[in-house]
């Protein structure tokens, strides 16, 4: 028969418990892009990563223009002195320059001591004479064993004038078998006469004489020699020393 008209829909159902979930459906096409949105807010920094490797020098660059001298420093420290360098070749000697002027003369210094001219004899008394002249220089046996004794045989020039000023007698000791010894004397004589300058000594005791004073001036050339005279010339065979100084 005809079918009878749809009756009003009944009040809703309890709903039934949950189906278990279908399989997943095939992945449909990806859709357009949608338009770009708005940029988002920028995030914080992030840690620093690790530093890379240094990479590899780039070639040298155009030298720059040279700049302006800068400003001179301070003076360094002064460094230590170096080794002495070689002694260069010496240059040749100029030429003698012009004389300078002659400075005034200086004061006369102090004079200075002088030695003048020291005579000395070392004479062997000859023993069998009471007196006998003899040169002022010598030694031994001067008188050839009291043959050469006269003033013209022994005398000497003087080379220069001079003062005799000192004089110095010494007779050797007699020893005691031989003689007794006693005083010698003697004197300066000056072309051919006795002068002040006289000293004696004695050979008994070996004493000496010394005389400083009675000056005696000579000339140059003058000629001069000793005389010796006295008992101890003939008490004993000895030896007569002296010294003369003419300054």
């Amino acid at each position: 028969g005809i079918a009878g008209a749809t009756g009003a829909t009944g009040a809703q159902g309890i709903a039934g418990a949950t189906g278990a979930t279908g399989a997943q459906g095939i992945a449909g096409a990806t859709g357009a892009t949608g338009a770009q949105g708005l940029a988002g807010a920028t995030g914080a920094t992030g840690a620093q990563g690790l530093a890379g490797a240094t990479g590899a020098t780039g070639a040298q660059g155009i030298a720059g223009a040279t700049g302006a001298q800068g400003l001179a420093g301070p003076t360094g420290p002064t460094g230590v002195q170096g080794l002495a360098g070689a002694t260069g070749v010496t240059g040749p000697t100029g030429p003698q320059g012009a004389a300078g002027v002659a400075g005034p003369t200086g004061p006369t210094g102090a004079t200075g001591l002088s030695s003048g001219i020291v005579f000395a004899s070392s004479i062997l008394n000859p023993g069998n004479l009471a007196s006998f002249y003899y040169p002022p220089v010598g030694s031994g046996d001067v008188t050839i064993g009291g043959t050469w004794v006269a003033f013209g045989q022994t005398a000497i020039s003087m080379p220069q004038a001079c003062v005799f000023n000192t004089m110095i007698v010494t007779a050797s000791p007699i020893p005691g078998n031989q003689g007794s010894g006693d005083s010698i004397t003697v004197t300066l004589y000056q072309n051919g006469t006795a002068t002040s300058l006289s000293a004696s000594a004695n050979s008994g005791t070996g004493a000496s004489g010394v005389v400083t004073t009675g000056n005696v001036s000579v000339a140059f050339a003058d000629q001069i020699a000793l005389q010796a005279s006295g008992p101890g010339l003939l008490s004993g065979q000895g030896t007569i020393q002296v010294s003369l100084r003419c300054q």
